[in-house]
C-alpha cells in the first residue's frame, strides 16, 4: 500500500473501529433569541476573520428572522417557507422554513436550513408550546454538503436525522454521512455518528461501507446497530501476500500483521451490492 494511502486511512479510521466516529459540531447562535432554548452551541473551526465574521453575522441575524417566522406558526400542524434574506446588498442567505411531525406523531419538530456563501446551517428545534428547544445544530461548508434527509438508520423504527457531505480534498472515495439518532422517541437526539461510504439496512440493524483507501487498497466493512451504538463485526481486505485470497478479520488492514484472519476464496454475497463496492475491487 502507498505510504501516503497508509497515512490518510490512519487519520480517518483509528479513531473508532468500523468506519465510523461519534462526533458534534454546534454552529453559533444569536445571542438574543427570545423564547429558545439554547443546547451545546460553540464556535465552528476557524476560517478567515474577517470574511467567514461578516458571513456569520449574517446567518445569526438569518436565524433570528427565521426563528421569529416560525414562533408565529408553531401552532400550525405542518408549515413551510423558503425565501432569500437580503442583507445590505450582499449575496443573501437562502433560508428554508419547515415545521411538522417529522420524526414521529408525538413531537413536532421545526427544521431550519440557512444556506450562504460560506456555510450550511442546519437547527432542529423541538416545539413545545411556545417555546422551543434546541436538539440539534450542525454547520457544513457550502461545498461540502450534499444534502440531509430523514429515515430510520437503525431498525429501531424511530426517524433518524441524516446529513450527507462530501470532502473538497483527498485522493479516494469518501461519501460522509453524519447520522444524528433519534433517542427513544423523546424528540431529542444523538451526538452525530460519522460514517464514510455506507450503506444502510436498517431491517438487519446492520452497516456495511468501504473503508478510506486507494481502489483495490480499501477495505470493506460491517457493523451491527446494538441500540444507539456500534459493534463491529467485520473487515474484509485484500491479502498481502496473496492477490488471489481476502483475509477477514476484526482489524482492518492497517493493523493486520498476519497473524490472525480468517482466509476467504472470494466476497461474501451480502457486500455485492453496496456502494462502492467497484473501488473495493479496484475497478
Amino acid at each position: 500500500m502507498h505510504h501516503l494511502s497508509y497515512l490518510l486511512i490512519v487519520v480517518l479510521l483509528t479513531i473508532v473501529s468500523c468506519g465510523q466516529r461519534e462526533h458534534r459540531v454546534s454552529s453559533s447562535l444569536p445571542k438574543e433569541d427570545s423564547g429558545v432554548v439554547k443546547k451545546d452551541s460553540q464556535q465552528t473551526s476557524e476560517i478567515h476573520p474577517y470574511s467567514y465574521t461578516e458571513d456569520s453575522t449574517r446567518q445569526a441575524n438569518a436565524l433570528i428572522e427565521a426563528l421569529a417566522i416560525a414562533k408565529q406558526n408553531s401552532n400550525q400542524e405542518q408549515f413551510h417557507k423558503a425565501y432569500d434574506q437580503q442583507i445590505d446588498g450582499l449575496p443573501a442567505v437562502k433560508v428554508d422554513i419547515t415545521i411538522g411531525y417529522l420524526f414521529s406523531k408525538t413531537h413536532k419538530h421545526l427544521l431550519l436550513r440557512r444556506t450562504s456563501h460560506f456555510a450550511v446551517n442546519l437547527d432542529l428545534y423541538i416545539i413545545k408550546g411556545d417555546k422551543l428547544e434546541s436538539v440539534v445544530n450542525h454547520e457544513e461548508p457550502w461545498y461540502a454538503y450534499e444534502g440531509d434527509t430523514i429515515q430510520d438508520v437503525n431498525g429501531d423504527d424511530q426517524k433518524d436525522f441524516l446529513v450527507k457531505w462530501y470532502p473538497a480534498s483527498g485522493c479516494c472515495l469518501r461519501h460522509m454521512y453524519n447520522v444524528f439518532l433519534n433517542v427513544d422517541n423523546s424528540g431529542t437526539f444523538s451526538n452525530y455518528i460519522e460514517f464514510i461510504n455506507p450503506t444502510f439496512s436498517p431491517g438487519e440493524k446492520i452497516v456495511r461501507g468501504i473503508t478510506y483507501g486507494h481502489p483495490g487498497e480499501a477495505s470493506l466493512y460491517k457493523c451491527q446497530w446494538n441500540g444507539l451504538k456500534l459493534d463491529t463485526i467485520e473487515f474484509i481486505f485484500h491479502d498481502p501476500t496473496n492477490k488471489d485470497l481476502l483475509i477477514k478479520n476484526k482489524k482492518d488492514s492497517y493493523l493486520y500483521k498476519g497473524e490472525d484472519g480468517v482466509k476467504l476464496k472470494e466476497v461474501p454475497k451480502e457486500y455485492l451490492i453496496i456502494r462502492g463496492y467497484d473501488w473495493f475491487v479496484g475497478f
